[in-house]
Parts: structure tokens; sequence; C-alpha cells
């Protein structure tokens, strides 16, 4: 595909876009549902999920919310038709599959160290 442009949308989800949406209580929540309103009707084509922006999201969710939400959130990202999920190290999908077993840790990034 060399000298080609990409003829369908894409587009790369950011943390704070994912976090606004599934943490019900954060300040931007309301835009965010919109905006992924716009995003699941097909505005902005397939999206992209940078295994660090994951990273990022059950973090943060599993300091503000609770395990439960972070575990439904990190199913409904992988598992979603509408995301393609972009590792970016060797060893994330079997250090991933804890949290979405439901087992607890301080950090998912600490989990996910070699």
């Amino acid at each position: 595909m060399t000298g080609q442009l990409r003829a369908e949308p894409l587009i790369v989800l950011d943390s704070s876009f994912l976090i606004g949406f599934y943490n019900g209580y954060d300040a931007h929540h309301p835009t965010a549902s919109s905006l992924m309103h716009n995003f699941l009707h097909g505005h902005w084509g397939e999206g992209l999920l940078l295994e660090y922006v994951y990273l990022e999201v059950m973090n943060v969710l599993l300091v503000r919310t609770d395990l439960s939400k972070a575990v439904h959130t990190s199913r409904m990202l992988l598992e979603s038709e509408e995301l393609k999920f972009i590792p970016c190290s060797d060893y994330f999908e079997d250090k991933a599959s804890g949290l979405r077993a439901g087992r607890n840790s301080a950090s998912l990034i600490a989990r996910l160290q070699p």
C-alpha cells in the first residue's frame, strides 16, 4: 500500500474520551456520551484502541470507580466490534487476562510488568 492513502475514515481513541464516557461521575461524561453516540453510529469510521490508552483507562477507572466498573469496561473495550485493539507489547494478552477475570490489583500497569 505504498503511496496510497486510506480511503475509509479512522479514529484513534483517547483515554480522556473513554474515561469521560465510562465514568458517569466525570465532569466530561455528557460530552463524551454524545461523542460516543456519534462514534458508534459510524461518523468517524473504525476506532483504534492502543494498548497504552487501554492501560491508562483501566488504571484511572480502578482508582476513580471500582474493580467491577473497570472489569466491565475492559470487557466492553476488548470485545467491541467497533474497535480494533492495537497491542504495543508482546506480553499484554497473557497479563491482561487477570483483569478480565476480575482479579484485583492496585495498578494494572504493575501487573503487566514482565
